[in-house]
């Protein structure tokens, strides 16, 4: 279950007045955004999978704050994972 939908991106405009971030991200061409996308699929590849669900609601919600949230839950398990792992 990929977070972000898979086609070719070509828009590689700001965001839009009044666009989720996620909406944003969705439809963003550019390299940056590319890179934010697969770190996403990434972390969320790794996650538990008893609470995808949860976290794709979020994550699709169009709410930002929500987003963000997530966003910062999975940076975190993602970075004490690696630190546990290092050890």
């Amino acid at each position: 279950m990929p977070v972000f939908d898979d086609f070719e991106r070509t828009d590689d405009s700001f965001q839009r007045l009044g666009e989720s971030l996620f909406d944003f991200l969705n439809r963003s061409a550019d390299s940056l955004h590319s890179y934010v996308r697969t770190t996403i699929e990434q972390w969320f590849n790794n996650y538990p999978e008893e609470e995808k669900t949860g976290f794709m609601g979020d994550f699709r919600s169009g709410l930002d704050n929500k987003l963000h949230s997530r966003f910062f839950e999975w940076n975190g398990c993602y970075d004490l994972k690696c630190e546990s792992a290092a050890r």
